[in-house]
């Protein structure tokens, strides 16, 4: 993998390709729908405080809808309000309706997207301003609203290595991009270096490893391996939901000093997670943390 900043302003190659981002978007719909048609509406999404299935299946939908008509018109500039008609069932209509449209809208969106090709220019608000945006976009964003209906619903899943990697590849080259819309919960505190390190085996070399520099001016990131004030190890998986804020890292221990996955004798773990470790400062990574999540 090229070295990507979320300054540089250039476009690293994504570990998904086009088409396995869209194969991401069918499957995560179908487990998003799968929570939805067998679990109560009013069932509490604990990870998207206020909000419940019904919710999270309806805004899911929306924005499925919504990027379908920005790729069929391959917009070229930010769109209006009224840019995309979304037609939803009205306030009477129950969940089975309301998943059934979801559905739908699911199935219309990967249908656009492989019509398409990855290269056709179009706006975006990131750095890739081609149709290729919205499929990665629409892959993670489905994977995590599903993740969020599989916590909500105590039901088991499994991010493949790849797709987290991408996701959290795409979280950190979009970040800045998203600061410039949307409202930091906190602006970063201090300053820091953060490692992270995906620890699943048979990983090609260069993937799954960054270095994440941060301070009151925003962050800095790179891929590879090297010395920071904490370093984080754990499947791609869990780096991907502790970063988007679905897992917690627990534990207090301030080992101080730089860290290194080296350093065996100063790592930590979180309570009832033996797949963390953590060597060095976690108060950094909590930091770092903090400054990185929207309400």
């Amino acid at each position: 993998m090229s070295i990507a900043s979320s300054s540089s302003g250039s476009i690293s190659a994504p570990v998904l390709s086009y088409d396995d981002a869209i194969s991401t978007v069918e499957r995560w719909a179908e487990a998003l729908a799968d929570s939805a048609e067998t679990h109560p509406p009013s069932t509490p999404v604990p990870t998207c405080p206020g909000w419940d299935l019904a919710k999270l299946l309806r805004h899911t939908g929306r924005v499925h809808r919504h990027v379908t008509g920005l790729v069929r018109l391959r917009i070229s500039g930010p769109p209006d309000h009224d840019t995309v008609a979304i037609n939803q069932p009205g306030s009477e209509a129950d969940q089975s309706a309301w998943t059934a449209w979801f559905c739908d809208g699911a199935a219309q969106l990967i249908a656009e997207l492989r019509a398409a090709q990855p290269t056709d220019a179009m706006w975006s608000w990131g750095v890739d301003q081609r149709v290729s945006f919205w499929a990665r976009r629409m892959a993670h964003e489905t994977v995590i609203h599903a993740v969020d209906g599989h916590l909500a619903t105590n039901t088991g899943f499994r991010i493949e290595p790849a797709v987290a990697i991408d996701g959290l590849d795409e979280y950190l080259e979009n970040l800045a991009y998203l600061r410039a819309f949307a409202t930091p919960e906190t602006p970063f505190v201090g300053s820091g270096t953060v490692h992270l390190h995906a620890t699943d085996p048979d990983l090609a070399d260069g993937l799954g490893e960054w270095m994440i520099e941060f301070d009151a001016a925003g962050y800095r990131f790179e891929h590879g391996h090297g010395k920071g004030d904490v370093a984080v190890r754990a499947p791609a998986e869990t780096l991907e939901l502790l970063a988007l804020g679905r897992r917690t890292l627990g534990g207090d221990r301030d080992d101080g000093g730089q860290a290194g996955d080296s350093d065996k004798g100063d790592s930590i773990q979180e309570a009832g997670r033996a797949d963390i470790e953590v060597f060095g400062n976690p108060e950094v990574f909590q930091r770092w943390l903090a400054g990185a999540a929207f309400r």
